[in-house]
Order: C-alpha cells, then structure tokens, then sequence
C-alpha cells in the first residue's frame, strides 16, 4: 500500500529518507481575481484641483473608474504566462462588473472599518477594526526630546503613491488586515500551507500575481440614488494564476533527502534518488526531476506548474522508489548507496529544528538555554536518534553548541519499525540503528570495493571477510564474502550473529534445539530466504493488482464518461455529488479486490460493478431524454412554487431533472447532503423551488442515515427556508441527541485506545472530540433560541455562515487546547467535506398581523368618539368616562404592536 500522509516533513527512519513537502502539481493554471475594498478618508481636503479629488467631488454619470493597471516586472524570470495591459485590465473589469451584478459589496463594506476583500464569491474582513491617524509602535526621536508620534500616511495616500510608482503592492493593508488577506488567498491555493511569516507568504504569492488595477468608486454604495450621501473607495484589484486540477487527485510534491548514516568517520547513503518528486498515491503514479529546474522552467510556489508538461509514470516503473514508499516493501535492494569518507559532524540539521546526531558512544547531555541564557533543561542521548529540539533554544553538549531555530508552525511526521504508523514527531529521541543497518546492507554499496591483499596475507590464509550482521537477503551476504578469494587468491568468510539482536525470536527458536551454532545460523539463513521469497511473491502480486486497478480505473472512466453528451460530469458542477458518490463505490470495489488474488475473480466482480454503473447511467439518460416524465421532484416543486414566465418554467423543470438524476446516482448520504447544500447556496438557489428541491435531497439523506446528526442540522436550516419553521426544532434536537451520543462513543475509545502523554497536554486524538464538542455548544445556543419559537406569534428566518478557522481559533486561545489549534483545523476540513459546511444563525421577530392591529386601533378611536359623546351630549358621564379610557387603552395597545 502506497501510503504517504500530508505533511510538512515526513521522515522514514527504516529506510532513511525524508520527504519535505514543496506543493501540488498544477497541470494547468486558473485566473482568479482578488478585489480589495478600501474606504478615502479624507483624500481631497488638500487637494481639491487634484483628478482624484474632482471625480469623488463631482456628480458625474460614471460611478467608477480605472486609474491604472500596473503588470509584474517583466525582468523576473518565471514560467508563468505573461499578460499585457489591456488584456489584464479586460479581465478584471468583467469580473468587477460581474460583481456588482450579482453581489452587493457596498451592503457589506458598510458592516466593518477595515478593508474588504472580495474572492471566491465570498466578502472577508476584520470586523470592529479600530483605526487610528497614528501609529503607537513608530516614533521619531530626536535627541533628549520626547518622543513624538509621526503621523503615517493613510491607505489612499499609500494607493496613489503605488500608482506614480508603477509598483504592485499592499502597503495599503495593516499586518493584521493583510494576514487575513493572505490565509483567504494562500488557504484557497493551497489548503495545507501554513502562515508564520507575513514577508514570506507574501513573497510567496507576488510570484503569482500577472497584474493589478486600482478603481475609484465615487460611491460605495451601488444604488444611484445614494450616490451622494457615501464616501467614494478604491478598488484594488490583483490578478494572479492558481494551480487547476481536473480530477481532484493531485500529485503532491516533495523534496526527496537522502539521510546519512555516519559510522566510523565513513558516511552512507542513496545517491540515484531523483531530488524532486510528484506522488499520486491514489493512481500510484509519479512525476520525477532529476536536478531542481530553472525559474524559467518551473514555478515553485506553493503549488508547482511547469511549461513543458512533465511525464506521469507508473510507480512500479521505478523499483527504487518502489521499493521506499510503499509500505508493504519493507526490503531495500534497487537503491544505490554510497560510501564515502564523512566531511560533516557527528550532528546534522535536517529541517529548522530537527537534528540527526550519528554519535555512538558515551551518553550526550545536551543542555537548553534560552536565548537570554536562562537554562531550560538536560535531553539525554544514549543511542543515535534523530530529535525535534525545542525551538527558540541553544544547545550544548560537551565543547559543541547548536544554534537556536526559529519556531514554525509545520506539521513534522516519522515513521519507524517500533512506531508502526507515523507519528508526529517530537522532542523524544527517534533511534536510527535500524536505519544505518539499511544503509550498510544495501546491495550495491561494496560492487565497485575490490580489496587487493598483499602477497604476506595470502601466505597466511588470505583476506577473511566477518560478516556481524544478518544481511537481508543472500544476495548481500554474497557480495559481502565476495571480497575474499577473489581472482583465485585464498580467502574466507564468516558470519557472525548476536543472539540478541539479530532476530532473536529465531535464535530463540533454535536455541533450544540439539544442534550446533553452525546449523542453527543455517536455519535463521533458510527462514531469511524464505521470508524474501514470499515478501518478492507478494510485492509482485501488489505490482499485478496495481495494474489490474489501472487498467479498470480507466475503463470505469471511460464509461463514465461515455453519456457525456446528456451528463456532463466535467462541466456541469451539479453533477459533482453524483460523480463523487461513483468514485466512493469505486473505492469500495477496490477495497474488496485486495484480498483478491484470482484475477478471473476480480474481473467477474468488476463485471458485475460496471453493469450496475451501466444500468445507473441508462435511467439517468431516459430521464434526461424523457424530461416530461413526473419525478418526486417535479411534484414537490410545483405543489409549492408558482411558475412566472416560460424561461422560469424551463429552468425550474431543467433543476428538477438534475435532482432526480442525483437521486439515480447517489448511494452515500453525504453526496446527498452536499447536492442539498449545493442547491440553495450554488447557482440553483435562484431558481423557483430550491428549497424545496434542497430539503426533498435532504430527507433522502436521512432515509439512507438516520443516525448521521449532520443531517438533521442541515434540515433544521433547510425546513426554516422551506417556511416550515415549527419543524425545525424537532430536527435540530434530533441533531442534538445524535451528536451527544457521538461524542459519548469517540470518548470511549479514547479512552480504551489512548495513553496518557509524557508531557501532560492532550493527545492529537482529542482533536476530534474537541472540534464536536464546539460543535455542540453551537447547536445548543441555536436549539435553545428555536425551542422560544411560536408560529403564532413570531416570525423565523435563517441565515448561514461558514466554519471558519477564526472561530476555532477564539474558542481556543488562551486554552490548554491551544496547541491542537492545527489538528482541529485539520478536522473542520473533514467534517466539513462529511457535510458540516455552515453554521445557521436563526433570527425570530414577532409576527405582524396588520389587519388586527387597525381594527383595534379603529376600535378605539370609536369608544373615544362614543364616551365623549355620552358626556358632552347625554350627560351620562360616569359611562362616557369608562368608554374613552378603554378606547384610550386599545388605541395604546394598537400603537404597541405597531412599534414595539
């Protein structure tokens, strides 16, 4: 199995490599635009003749207007494609009027102080922003006078200040507003690259910027009729390249680090590895570079795209990298290793703060002192390991000391024979014998070593070669003794085993035995060879099934594919639940074939698979050529929603059509949920009878999983939409319940399953747990605000919001969890492709009844009337009085549910 987790660095100790992590292949590249919103504060007070000042001054019929386009520097070396002025300026200008089509950035911008930035269809920003005209953390000093704050320029300065200059840039944004800008941006290229140097992550996304325009916007606000009562902005638009894939299998991108291993002064290691490599571990392809390709060649950012196309191989065409990342393959022998005299120390630096210390002597006591100097602690080494010191420390030992590293927020994996799984890596020591075994073993190290002894030798017996190790497999244990009787010189070889260390569950089993040494170490041979007969049968059956599962992944595509002309998987994103939910039963098949070794077998199951798909793909078709056929969709919708115009009725009928084919398609209900999701919040919401089409996806989630809490909370938001409001509390306790009784079952296997930390500080398995239990406080605010509902007497409305990191984020900090703040990041991006997408936010007001509300008033006015009519005229005063206060008191009344 080709298994390989996402990770900064993941470090193999058993067969000495690690992988640091560079980013995904792009095969192709995507324009996106970024449009930041930036309020002028006071540009023209100054400079009122000046051009920007006259436009935001006067009434005009434009409402916006370009004042530059400024390009990437030409003299900088990048293998992205170039773009000329008027092209970028086209392209931006589209997406701009786009927006302010669809979208309503004034609405939003009014909301908040900061700058607001505008990608992926969705608005970010800093909310209550407190800006200042000056700057507490930049004074001027002058000699013994006090210091005096300097008053910074404001964002709008700074703007046409990047324009005289010809210049792309953000000096505009504050830190804490182009933090923000950059994890929006950087998190949508990238989902796994970290932030912890602001200058870094935005030198990392300069490289991809192909233009920016800067607009003035007389008036934020789009209305027309309230140009004049809001202040003018600009609009700072960046166009830049991002990676695009296809078939959301990408190929991750790693810098392949041979480990040394260091013995007697002579270091080891492989020495035919390509640098770079691209791995897809779901296809068991890879991408190799052989030495780091010119700027103008490739682009290493955070994610990889190259001009010439790399060729994707089949992993097995390597049997070297075969044999390393693969976990099943647990022998080495196609790497070729060198030896070579050692230039470096006993200790090396891996990665910022990971040390790789060959020393195998006496213990090391290495000492932590702070960067002022204070002492921190003692970490013992007794063995070669390789250990993640504490960052943001000096360590010493004997008369050596190793230099502080910065500390970084990047995930750090290892992987050893004792571990088992990887894990992440920490300050306690990794031993790396296993490791310089592989090193010193490998079968090609000594080929070229050809020991010449002299004549005085030869006449004593010749060269004698002692072997003190178990060498892997024969073929090593004969080139080893090959050393000796060479070209018909004397010679001998012996090999010698300890006893508790070289297999000792074999020794053991033949230490009780009547036997001599040397037959027993003749029985661990035997058991060796036979051991790496089967290991090579079963690598060679993986090989066959790999290429089975190619060859039948590109059949079940092509028949996937084959009804594209009625469903078009690849550019009709409605139909993405559905193709999700072929691609899970096809892992599903796959996973059933791996015990499998009968080839005839696997084909007949996989018949009987693609006859199924076939025949799911067969109604689907009639039902798109059949479109008048009644569907459970089609009458939900229409015993619901008016049809306005033929145009409406036609895409109302097509959204049906499509939900009724995700009905045929999709088994898991998950894909259910997310074609639920994806009708009211995608391109169908603004077609008549998405709510009800998202809820009847919905309820066919719930009749495949009735015990999945993630379906009941999308119901509970999707029934408010639906105006079924006094049903959403009955769901949102039902996704109460079912989300307790989660949690209480996770608890109990952490608690069968978990051993308690050396450190004190919950494990990486509490993450899970945490992030649910967040989410069940949420659910329970919102079940207790929808538990004071009464359709009687108020009104309900829902609106939604994503999950965002920030909110984890404010949940934690300051916490004893704050260090899991990573994991649970982790875990939000899994629940929410599982369907935990958005957080609702229910809104109750008290319902209106107008008609009511007059009546009484009138109501009132004519008890008034009557009781003055009684006193002035009929001089029943005491009966005129009773009639005008109670008119008094319901016309009070009236006024009430008027306004309050």
């Amino acid at each position: 199995m080709l298994s390989i987790p996402t990770s900064n660095v993941v470090i193999d100790t058993d067969k000495a490599f690690m992988l640091r992590r560079n980013g995904t292949y792009a095969p192709k590249l995507k324009e996106e635009i970024v449009h930041s919103v930036v309020s002028i504060n006071n540009l023209c007070d100054g400079s009122s003749s000046a051009d920007v000042g006259l436009f935001t001054s006067h009434t005009t019929s434009t409402n916006i207007v370009e004042l530059a386009t400024i390009l990437s520097p030409r003299d900088i070396a990048t293998a992205l494609p170039r773009y000329d002025s008027n092209q970028a300026s086209s392209l931006i200008q589209n997406d701009i009027s786009r927006i302010f089509r669809i979208h309503r950035p004034d609405s939003f911008a009014t909301k908040t102080n900061s700058a607001v930035h505008f990608i992926g269809n969705q608005f970010h920003s800093i909310i209550n922003i407190k800006k200042s005209l000056f700057d507490s953390t930049n004074f001027l000093v002058d000699g013994n006078q006090s210091d005096i704050p300097r008053v910074l320029p404001g964002p709008s300065n700074i703007i046409l200040k990047q324009i005289n200059n010809n210049k792309i840039g953000f000096d505009f944004l504050t830190n804490a507003e182009l933090r923000l800008f950059l994890t929006t941006i950087i998190s949508s290229i990238d989902k796994f690259y970290k932030i912890n140097d602001l200058s870094k992550s935005l030198n990392l996304f300069s490289q991809l910027i192909a233009a920016q325009s800067i607009y003035i916007l007389r008036s934020c606000p789009i209305r027309r009729e309230n140009v004049s009562a809001n202040e003018p902005c600009f609009i700072v638009s960046t166009l830049f390249l991002r990676s695009f894939i296809e078939n959301n299998i990408p190929l991750s991108v790693y810098r392949f680090i041979s480990l040394p291993a260091i013995v007697n002064g002579e270091q080891f290691m492989y020495s035919n590895i390509p640098e770079i490599t691209g791995i897809n571990t779901d296809d068991y392809a890879i991408i190799s570079w052989n030495n780091t390709p010119k700027q103008n060649e490739c682009l290493f950012s955070s994610f990889i795209y190259c001009r010439r196309k790399p060729s994707v191989i089949p992993l097995s065409h390597s049997s070297c990298l075969s044999e390393l990342f693969i976990h099943s393959l647990r022998i080495v022998n196609s790497c070729q290793v060198t030896r070579s005299r050692s230039l470096q120390t006993d200790v090396i630096n891996i990665d910022s703060n990971v040390w790789l210390f060959s020393h195998n002597g006496d213990p090391l006591y290495c000492h932590l002192h702070s960067t002022i100097g204070e002492f921190k602690g003692v970490i013992t080494i007794n063995e070669p390991p390789i250990v993640r010191m504490p960052c943001g420390n000096t360590i010493k030992y004997t008369n050596t000391e190793l230099p502080s590293s910065t500390c970084t927020n990047h995930s750090i994996l290892i992987k050893s024979t004792a571990a088992g799984n990887y894990e992440q890596l920490s300050t306690i020591s990794w031993p790396i014998q296993t490791m310089m075994k592989q090193l010193i073993s490998t079968p090609g190290r000594g080929a070229n070593i050809n020991l010449k002894p002299v004549t005085a030798i030869n006449d004593r017996g010749g060269l004698h070669v002692i072997v003190t190790f178990l060498p892997q497999n024969l073929r090593v244990e004969q080139q080893a003794f090959g050393r000796a009787g060479r070209q018909g010189n004397p010679g001998s070889a012996r090999l010698i085993l300890n006893q508790e260390e070289d297999l000792p569950q074999l020794i053991q089993y033949f230490k009780n035995l009547p036997i001599d040494e040397h037959r027993t170490i003749e029985g661990v041979k035997q058991l060796r060879d036979k051991y790496e007969a089967t290991t090579i049968q079963e690598a060679r059956k993986e090989v066959r099934k790999i290429e089975a599962k190619d060859h039948l992944l590109q059949q079940f595509l092509n028949m996937a594919h084959s009804q594209r002309e009625y469903i078009d998987f690849g550019n009709n994103k409605k139909y993405n639940p559905g193709f999700d939910s072929l691609r899970e039963t096809w892992g599903n098949y796959c996973f059933k074939i791996d015990d499998m070794d009968d080839e005839a077998s696997i084909q007949r199951l996989y018949q009987k698979f693609a006859n199924n798909v076939q025949t799911c793909l067969n109604r689907c078709v009639q039902i798109k050529r059949n479109p008048d056929q009644q569907s459970q969709f089609a009458t939900y919708a229409r015993s619901n929603f008016g049809v306005k115009d033929a145009d409406a009725e036609r895409k109302e009928k097509q959204a049906n059509i499509d939900c009724h084919i995700l009905n045929e398609l999709i088994e898991d209900p998950k894909y259910f949920m997310n074609a639920g999701l994806n009708e009211v919040c995608g391109e169908s919401g603004k077609i008549a009878g998405a709510d009800s089409r998202s809820l009847k996806l919905l309820e066919l989630a719930e009749r495949r999983d009735d015990s999945d809490f993630i379906v009941f909370y999308n119901k509970a938001g999707c029934l408010v939409g639906q105006g079924k409001g006094s049903d959403a509390p009955i769901a949102m306790n039902r996704s109460l319940n079912l989300l307790v009784y989660e949690i209480e079952n996770r608890n109990k296997l952490i608690i069968l399953n978990t051993k308690p930390p050396p450190d004190g500080k919950p494990p990486r398995v509490f993450a899970e747990v945490i992030f649910l239990q967040i989410v069940k406080s949420y659910i329970e605010v919102t079940r207790n605000q929808l538990n004071q509902y009464d359709s009687d007497k108020h009104e309900l409305t829902c609106n939604y919001e994503y999950w965002t990191e920030g909110f984890i984020q404010e949940q934690l900090n300051g916490t004893e969890f704050a260090h899991l703040i990573p994991d649970l990041e982790e875990e939000r991006k899994e629940w929410c492709y599982e369907g935990l997408q958005f957080r609702y936010k229910f809104i109750i007001e008290a319902k209106r009844c107008w008609w009511k509300t007059i009546f009484i008033f009138v109501m009132g006015v004519a008890q008034v009337i009557g009781g003055a009519i009684l006193c002035c005229i009929t001089g029943h005063v005491k009966l005129g009085t009773s009639m005008i206060m109670g008119g008094v008191f319901d016309m009070y009344t009236a006024v009430g549910k008027l306004y309050f």
